[in-house]
């Protein structure tokens, strides 16, 4: 028990704890965040220098001219917070608890002493909710404490951020990143109705990049068949890379061999490309001249039907703080934000557009006007939505360019229009914008599967809402998404799903220096590692089963990382797979002891034998079948593993995977 003096002066309320405190401890490293904004309660008005701590940690910051706060780099866990100021009661927030990679608005309002209600507040939130009640309220008399009621017309938190908003949580899905099971999905619903089906099968990958392998954004590039035909014209993304699927891209039927043309900054080159199921040409443009300034459009394509009340709410509640939280990082970033509103035939209206404003107040009220309502049918008209999406609004040629298409329905199909939704997909490719897909409550596998299209085509990702299942799901549960993605996924709140998404497209193009790195940190982040290595070697084993009939024996090279920081997380993630390829794919592996006993003998080193490519040597020497050869590096803001399967006996690549961690 604690007793504590209050002592009241002009300018300060100052607390003397009379027993001996713990001592503050370092805060954990984590990538999570609690920020927000602190208002006097009677104006409205930000408050600067509010003295923020966490408490028990060795963290203390002030809110800026605005009134905002921010503790970044947390790691997943329940906090308090203490808020003071002179001339204000301080507040104490409790049982803030975040999740991993979680980002928490937390808005505080302060009471001045003048008010005339002598109350200090102790706050408590609810369990997982930014719902939060008045728990104790304190008088202080002299030196005595007498708890009372907390006042009725008195709360802490903004009125915005006490409505009992339900959490929407989501996942997403990359099919550019794990391609064969992408190919194994089309296989599995091949005779799925109401759909486009084209064949996925073969696809090539441009990557274009500057002499420090830095990715180019907004190149131009061309492809031509072995006859001198222009089969396809587009531009790279952010990454650098576009991805081309030619027997749906291409007006003829593709060739094993093409040719791009790059003519870029007075370069001009043209080289040989092979089509192959997971072959990345790589074209390094010497003394490229990086973009020096760029800005992005954001584009919301939004189903209004009667069934998306609550994905609208969460939109409107959210728009601001995923404006703030992207501004915040890159305040010298110009974003610009765009609203497409759909319905169906026979409804109030069809379509309703804004275009692109850098006024998030103009977006914000815009926004707020739009409700739900109409529909009734399944089938929505999409087709119509992506037209105007990408035909009607002002994209900035220079910008990098993302939209999320927020919908429960699959398209009308049945409507005969020449626009459909393949080709809004082939033109964002053209033009480099990236769809997001986002797949809402009673979304049914028809939709699921053309959302899928649509997102790999434009080098998007599949977004699905969950509701604490496990596993896939079909859709046919009252509110549950279709999605046939494996059980390897990963759920968190949809508006951190979409902040995210801005900020890697964006880190892709910063100089090293402004780029935020996401922390792995293998011990605290376990099971997310485990969950994309087995992604990972899921993919190359696939790739295996089809060259080999027996076990092959394989050595396995420990992974190179490309920074040092790196160096800790490619050893874990190198032992880690050495006891996948033992326990899970029952790989004869060569130990690693006994690997380096022959080296050692042989007078040899592995990384010289890797470097020279000698595998036909190290084929002798191990009696193996296989290397295994791994690079960690980073891809914007996100370490990326990059794993080959190279077969020793001809030196052939016989698979190759590539995972975000």
């Amino acid at each position: 028990m604690e007793a504590k003096i209050f002592c009241f002066g002009l300018t300060c309320l100052l607390f003397l704890n009379l027993t001996c405190a713990p001592m503050p401890k370092p805060l954990p490293p984590g990538i999570s965040e609690i920020y927000g904004t602190v208002e006097d309660n009677e104006s409205g008005s930000k408050l600067p220098k509010v003295k923020a701590r966490l408490r028990g940690y060795e963290a203390t910051t002030f809110t800026d001219d605005t009134g905002n706060f921010s503790f970044k780099d947390l790691a997943a866990g329940q906090y308090t917070i203490d808020f003071n100021l002179s001339y204000y009661f301080p507040v104490t927030i409790r049982q803030i608890n975040i999740g991993y990679g979680e980002h928490y608005k937390l808005d505080v309002r302060l009471k001045s002493i003048s008010e005339g209600s002598d109350s200090l507040l102790d706050v408590k939130s609810g369990q997982g909710s930014p719902k939060f009640h008045a728990e104790t309220t304190i008088i202080p008399q002299g030196t005595k404490v007498v708890p009372v009621e907390p006042s009725a017309d008195f709360s802490p938190i903004e009125s915005d951020h006490q409505r009992q908003i339900p959490e929407i949580k989501a996942a997403t899905h990359n099919d550019n990143e794990e391609y064969p099971f992408y190919l194994d999905y089309l296989q599995r619903f091949k005779d799925i109705k109401d759909v486009y089906h084209r064949n996925f099968e073969d696809r090539l990958i441009l990557r274009i990049v500057d002499d420090s392998d830095r990715p180019l954004f907004n190149v131009p590039f061309r492809i031509f068949s072995t006859g001198g035909d222009e089969e396809w014209k587009s531009l790279t993304y952010s990454n650098g890379e576009n991805i081309i699927y030619p027997y749906i891209l291409f007006s003829k039927a593709a060739t094993d061999l093409l040719s791009v043309e790059i003519d870029y900054q007075n370069y001009r080159l043209q080289k040989e490309m092979k089509i192959s199921h997971d072959r990345i040409t790589v074209i390094k443009i010497p003394q490229a001249v990086r973009t020096a300034e760029i800005s992005v459009d954001i584009l919301f394509i939004l189903d209004t039907t009667g069934s998306m009340g609550d994905e609208i709410q969460q939109l409107q509640d959210n728009i601001y703080s995923i404006f703030t939280r992207i501004h915040n990082q890159y305040k010298f970033l110009p974003l610009r934000f765009g609203l497409i509103l759909y319905r169906d035939r026979g409804d109030k209206y069809l379509v309703q557009k804004f275009d692109f404003t850098e006024s998030i107040e103009e977006f914000q009220i815009y926004l707020d006007r739009v409700e739900s309502g109409g529909g009734g049918d399944n089938p929505e008209d999409i087709q119509i939505a992506l037209k105007e999406s990408l035909q009607s609004l002002s994209w900035s040629a220079n910008n990098l360019k993302i939209a999320f298409l927020v919908a429960d329905a699959p398209p009308h199909l049945d409507y005969d229009q020449t626009y459909t939704y393949l080709d809004a997909a082939k033109e964002a490719n053209q033009r480099a914008i990236k769809l997001y897909t986002i797949g809402a409550s009673g979304l049914d596998i028809a939709a699921e599967y053309v959302f899928r299209q649509i997102a790999v085509l434009s080098y998007g990702e599949f977004i699905f809402l969950t509701y604490g299942e496990k596993g896939e799901s079909d859709g046919t549960d009252t509110g549950k998404v279709s999605h046939h993605t494996g059980d390897n996924y990963e759920s968190h709140n949809l508006d951190d799903l979409v902040v995210n998404i801005v900020k890697k497209e964006i880190s892709y193009q910063l100089p090293e220096e402004q780029i935020a790195r996401k922390v792995v940190e293998p011990v605290i982040q376990e099971g997310h590692l485990k969950i994309r290595l087995d992604n990972l070697w899921v993919q190359i084993v696939k790739s295996l089963q089809e060259s080999f009939d027996q076990e092959p024996v394989v050595v396995m090279a420990p992974i190179a990382a490309q920074a040092h920081e790196l160096k800790e997380l490619a050893d874990y993630l190198y032992q880690t797979s050495m006891i996948s390829l033992i326990s899970t794919y029952r790989m004869k592996l060569v130990e690693r002891d006994r690997l380096d006993q022959i080296l050692t003998e042989k007078g040899l080193s592995l990384a010289g034998l890797i470097a020279e490519e000698n595998y036909q040597e190290l084929m002798q020497l191990l009696k193996s079948n296989i290397i295994f050869l791994g690079d960690l590096g980073y891809a914007g803001m996100d370490p990326v593993i990059f794993m080959r399967a190279v077969r020793t006996d001809t030196g052939q690549l016989l698979a190759a995977a590539r995972i975000r961690l």
